[in-house]
């Protein structure tokens, strides 16, 4: 699965409840670049990786606790562009800079975004991009 994911969240207004980062053995973490991050939703987990073969991002569903025991995670709650958005609804959710939504579930995204709060409401934009073998997150200023 990919963005179908996060369209999901957006469309039922999940509350995004936790932002954690996957801890790389051996490196200092970046709260803006990492190996992963665990999107935690009042709804469900989403994982989101990079997926070196197809220089693209990977989205899964975490629906077990266990399939989380051997990662090591880092709570992102005090770090940009998190708190920002940490307890409010996702709005909306597509790929690349063009807020048009998914492309098939064959597509294999390098960048989506995901829209917390109405447009009428202050709107905060997280993307979440593909770079050389990583992910990388920042807060966009518009859609």
């Amino acid at each position: 699965m990919s963005i179908e994911l996060l369209e999901r969240a957006a469309e039922t207004e999940a509350r995004i409840l936790k932002a954690e980062q996957l801890v790389e053995q051996g490196s200092e973490p970046s709260p803006e670049e990492g190996v992963g991050y665990l999107l935690t939703f009042d709804v469900g987990r989403i994982l989101v990786l990079p997926d070196s073969q197809n220089a693209c991002l990977a989205l899964r569903e975490i629906k077990n606790a266990e399939d989380l025991e051997a990662i090591q995670l880092l709570s992102l709650a005090e770090e940009e562009p998190w708190w920002r958005v940490l307890g409010q609804r996702a709005t909306r959710a597509w790929l690349g800079s063009q807020a048009e939504g998914a492309l098939s579930s064959d597509s294999t995204p390098d960048q989506v975004r995901l829209q917390f709060r109405p447009d009428t409401d202050n709107p905060k934009v997280i993307s979440m991009e593909y770079a050389d073998g990583r992910v990388q997150v920042r807060e966009r200023s518009s859609v």
